[in-house]
């Protein structure tokens, strides 16, 4: 009867208000699928810049700490970990060891990075898929901060580069920085051991600032499709 139906609704009503109410509180990140969440994830490191891997942390590891399930996503996803190093140590191998086998993005300054972190870097050069390069020539007027990225580039970044071939490398950076006055200007010269000497199969671009190398670089008998 008519009673009987305004009672159920009158009942009814204010279950469908709660549960709408629950609804709207749960988080529907929680629903998403891991597969689609492992595709957002992979796409994250993409959007930084190189430089913004120097100073910190990245900021795009923070989804491995929003929660167990995020958490149990990101380390299986190996592209969120392939560029490398990141600022600290200990970052830095915990970074290898998750992206493991995938290849890698490898940015150094030997301006900021520890002879330690840019080791840690290059450990692996046949894992390495891009590598940049910001290195020092020797100074000519003694400016510090030279002499000491001009060191390291010596004495870790080359010896590092020249360990092993790199099959898997497509793309290669080299920035040089130079004291500049106008009348002197001291290339940095690239050894002709890089990569052990071996053509990389893969290497596709080349970009050189402030370098010198022969003209039998085995660098420039790779199929470049790009040269600057």
């Amino acid at each position: 009867d008519m009673s009987g139906r305004m009672h159920s609704m009158s009942t009814t009503e204010p279950m469908l208000h709660r549960l709408c109410l629950v609804m709207d509180s749960v988080d529907h990140t929680t629903t998403l699928p891991p597969e689609l969440l492992h595709a957002i994830f992979s796409l994250l490191p993409k959007r930084h810049h190189p430089p913004t891997l120097l100073r910190k942390v990245p900021s795009w590891v923070s989804v491995s700490q929003v929660c167990r399930r995020w958490r149990a996503i990101a380390m299986k996803c190996r592209e969120l970990w392939t560029k490398a190093p990141f600022p600290k140590e200990a970052w830095a191998e915990e970074a290898l060891r998750r992206s493991s086998p995938a290849l890698l993005d490898v940015f150094i300054n030997a301006g900021f990075h520890s002879e330690s972190l840019i080791d840690i870097a290059l450990r692996d050069i046949s894992r390495i898929r891009t590598l940049h390069l910001s290195l020092a020539s020797m100074s000519l007027s003694g400016d510090i901060s030279l002499v000491l990225a001009n060191a390291k580039t010596e004495k870790s970044v080359f010896p590092a580069c020249e360990r092993g071939s790199a099959p898997n490398i497509e793309e290669l950076s080299i920035m040089a920085t130079n004291d500049f006055d106008g009348v002197n200007r001291e290339p940095l010269r690239i050894p002709a051991r890089i990569f052990g000497g071996v053509t990389p199969a893969r290497l596709r671009r080349l970009i050189l600032d402030g370098c010198a190398l022969s003209a039998h670089f085995s660098l420039l008998r790779a199929q470049l499709t790009s040269l600057t």
